[in-house]
């Protein structure tokens, strides 16, 4: 049903269905799924009754998820927006460009001088003294709406899929003073007493640890992770311990074990099940929702939630069916969940667990209560690492080495910081007792975070550049399912698959490896938010070179990561190119054009304002001219001298059309860098 479910969403998104393609399929899907629901359909074409109720079940519910997309398909707001009224919904803080993001819910946008309703989230990025917001502030912004565009340059970071897991479509980057503060409030009582408590949780652990240790705490116990240095987070990721940090379905264990502990004594009393359901399940919901419900608590919550109503109408308890049960209960509230990549990998570590935890542990077995501890605990990691290395490859292309040893300690470690943090917050009225576990809790993560930077340290401990495309995710993933298969069923056949689907995935890795190390040589093109770069690629190693304002310079990361994750090099370099200055600015010398020559390509940078019209006795012939600095006016000059085969600019859809009615009078073909960021020549 899951599958359905999610393959009827995927196929409206991936084909953008309108609306006569999406009933029509819905009517078939749904219309044939009640067919092989009815017996007697299933007898005729002859399907066991299983079989054909399965099959029923799948289309039916791949037609569900289809309704779900269209349903869930954004208000298109019209082109040219640059006003609008919302409430601040939620204040992020300070990012990493020194601006304030917060999330506002639009209320109504102008359009042609008239106010018109509209609803839908939007992310705003502004100065940090446009005012104080907080949930249920309103505003008036004049400033323009902008849709998040996918990536234009390969490896580059795709926010538009990133935001649409969260149904945010539009981005605002406000100037000092586009935004004013109206009075009064229309606040979200649920969501803002939400994040009122867990900013009085945050005050009462800053209150009694050091400044970072608190930030640690934090997001170990509350899920508020942009406080945390980078460099640490970098730290986690190479030990493979990144889950600790995020609140999660471990987080969620750990709080129900404690609400076990404490609570179990209602169990003994009459319909003591139900009411002790009752009490977990509405503090576990309270807990994830102060933790800001992000999807890996959603489903965590999601799923004891089901566990419990399991055991109190004393159903078995089907670990897996719960899990789905879960994502179909999310689906139906956000059924852009399924793109969330920490839901993904939410959902495979506990499917590891669940399907492989058991057989694991049978492997050995002994009465050593402290062997047996340290067992189990290697076993869970063991059966969540199977689940979900298939997808750390495909999304984060690494994988840390030494997950067993650093989790057998982190994991223990954290577990515990988390429970003493729950004994902070209890006793933050007895201000000597707080300051005691405050210590001992600063102490703690000192250990936690010594113990993760030295795992990091260690040569090998992160295994990176490992590159797998979604054939051999989708083979992977495959494998696992027939492993499972045959620890259920004890059918050798389902193993045998299972070993088939690995080789077939390494040969057609090895394959595609085979193919990228003989690429022919290429030269490239690359226009990032600032600058121009230029370069080869030949195999899996490619030579950049970086234009900055006056000087060449190095290579930044951004381009080198556009190399490895956008074409899998291996190796960026960075390529020394001979260039000859041009001073054509008769005042600023200082403020030179480029030209040089690249695999036999000229190439001249324009960097200077050419107001005045300059006569050149003949016109020098280049491949390619780059307008970095000036306008109209300047490029039309300098055609006086130099004679291009075709320009290059980085100009909006109005500037270009009106070049080309006003200004090209040379008709030269005009590639606008603004459109297509990247290509090779």
């Amino acid at each position: 049903m899951l599958v359905g479910l999610v393959a009827g969403k995927v196929v409206y998104d991936l084909y953008a269905l309108s609306f006569g393609a999406t009933l029509l399929i819905f009517t078939l899907s749904f219309f044939s799924g009640l067919a092989l629901l009815a017996p007697a359909i299933a007898q005729l074409l002859g399907y066991h009754i299983a079989t054909a109720r399965k099959m029923g079940s799948g289309i039916l519910f791949l037609s569900w998820g289809l309704v779900l997309g269209y349903l869930d398909k954004p208000d298109i707001l019209p082109a040219g927006i640059h006003a609008f009224k919302a409430t601040i919904s939620e204040n992020y803080g300070e990012s990493k460009n020194k601006k304030i993001r917060c999330l506002a819910n639009l209320e109504h946008v102008l359009v042609e001088e008239k106010w018109i309703a509209h609803s839908g989230k939007v992310l705003l990025m502004f100065e940090p003294d446009s005012g104080v917001f907080r949930n249920g502030t309103q505003i008036l912004a004049a400033a323009p709406i902008q849709a998040f565009e996918s990536p234009t340059i390969p490896g580059q970071f795709d926010s538009k899929q990133y935001y649409l897991t969260q149904g945010i479509y539009y981005q605002v980057f406000a100037n000092k003073g586009a935004i004013k503060i109206l009075p009064g409030e229309n606040r979200d009582w649920v969501r803002g007493t939400a994040q009122e408590v867990r900013s009085g949780m945050e005050r009462i652990i800053l209150k009694y640890l050091p400044e970072e240790d608190a930030h640690m705490l934090s997001a170990l116990l509350l899920g508020i992770r942009r406080k945390i240095d980078p460099e640490l987070k970098a730290a986690y990721s190479a030990a493979g311990v990144t889950h600790v940090l995020a609140v999660s379905g471990m987080h969620v264990g750990l709080i129900f074990l404690v609400l076990t502990w404490t609570l179990g004594w209602i169990k003994h009393f009459k319909h003591g099940k139900r009411v002790f359901a009752v009490v977990v399940i509405s503090l576990l919901w309270f807990y994830g929702y102060v933790t800001g419900l992000s999807p890996s608590v959603l489903r965590a919550v999601t799923i004891f939630s089901v566990l419990q109503l399991n055991e109190v109408l004393e159903k078995p308890p089907f670990p897996v069916n719960s899990l789905c049960l879960a994502t179909i209960l999310l689906m139906c509230v956000n059924p852009n969940i399924v793109y969330d990549v920490g839901y993904q990998l939410s959902f495979s570590a506990v499917y590891g667990i669940i399907c492989f935890s058991e057989p694991i542990q049978n492997f050995w077995y002994t009465r050593n209560k402290a062997l047996k501890l340290i067992w189990e605990a290697t076993v869970v990691s063991i059966a969540a690492t199977l689940g979900t290395f298939p997808v750390i490859l495909y999304y984060f292309h690494q994988f840390p080495s030494y997950f067993l040893f650093s989790n057998l300690v982190a994991v223990p470690l954290s577990n515990g910081l988390i429970y003493g943090g729950i004994g902070l917050l209890a006793a933050s009225w007895f201000p000597t007792l707080g300051e005691y576990i405050g210590y001992a809790l600063s102490l703690g993560i000192k250990l936690l975070n010594s113990f993760v930077l030295w795992i990091s340290q260690i040569p090998g401990s992160l295994i990176e550049d490992i590159y797998i495309g979604l054939p051999e995710l989708s083979i992977i993933l495959g494998a696992l399912f027939c492993l499972q298969l045959f620890i259920k069923t004890n059918q050798i056949r389902w193993l045998n698959m299972s070993l088939a689907g690995l080789v077939l995935a390494a040969s057609f890795h090895a394959f595609t490896n085979l193919v990228e190390w003989n690429r022919p040589e290429k030269i490239l093109v690359m226009r990032t938010s600032k600058e121009w770069v230029f370069g080869k690629m030949k195999g899996r190693t490619a030579w950049l070179h970086r234009f900055g304002i006056n000087k060449p310079e190095q290579i930044s990361p951004f381009e080198a990561k556009a190399m490895r994750e956008g074409f899998h090099c291996l190796d960026v370099k960075e390529d020394v190119l001979i260039t000859r200055p041009l001073a054509l600015h008769p005042t600023r010398p200082e403020a030179y054009s480029a030209l040089f020559k690249s695999e036999g390509k000229s190439i001249l940078i324009l960097g200077n304002y050419l107001k005045q019209k300059q006569q050149a006795p003949k016109k020098l012939k280049v491949d390619y001219l780059i307008l970095r600095t000036g306008g109209f006016k300047t490029l039309d000059n300098a055609l006086l001298l130099f004679e291009p085969r075709e320009i290059w600019v980085n100009w909006n859809v109005q500037q270009e059309k009106t070049w080309k009615e006003k200004y090209n009078h040379s008709n030269v073909p005009v590639r606008n860098f603004r459109v297509e960021r990247f290509f090779f020549l």
